[in-house]
């Protein structure tokens, strides 16, 4: 066995038989934290937008938990985001990590797989470290969660710039 095989530490699994869906936040200003007019229609709108959300077995998805990176002094953006669907469920969005903490946020659904266990979870972060915690979601791990790729874009043109 490679030497560097021996000294990796086995990485809990993400929780099972759960379904992670990642959105990027709405569309900024063109000065300040919040959201644009534009990204404030688009956070009313993914209100009844996820709330009629199909699964894969053909119904409705409950969203079980909303997760947003933290609010920072440049971005109040993703909290901002799922704020409208959280009041709407009664479930306002956990906001526990930074943007840059994309490995910690992982790390909290690995150490707490029984908690988010056949779940159902909306997480809205900032489009430059999305990638970045799908990566920390996936990497190093046998089982993978089902991920989610979907267009949210309910009824709203496409950003171009500034978003």
């Amino acid at each position: 066995m490679p030497a560097a095989a021996k000294n990796k530490k086995p990485v809990a699994p993400m929780p099972a038989n759960s379904i992670f869906y990642l959105v990027r936040h709405a569309e900024k200003p063109g000065r300040g934290t919040g959201l644009s007019p534009a990204g404030q229609a688009r956070a009313q709108a993914y209100v009844a937008y996820f709330q009629n959300l199909g699964n894969p077995a053909g119904g409705t998805i409950h969203w079980d938990y909303l997760f947003a990176c933290t609010d920072s002094g440049n971005s109040q953006r993703p909290r901002l985001t799922l704020t409208p669907l959280g009041e709407a469920l009664n479930n306002l969005p956990k906001t526990d990590y930074n943007d840059t903490q994309y490995n910690s946020q992982a790390e909290y659904f690995r150490q707490n797989t029984k908690l988010y266990e056949g779940k159902n979870i909306l997480i809205c972060w900032h489009h430059g470290k999305i990638l970045d915690l799908t990566k920390a979601m996936v990497r190093r791990t046998q089982r993978f969660p089902k991920l989610r790729i979907g267009r949210t874009n309910p009824g709203l043109r496409r950003c171009s710039g500034g978003c």
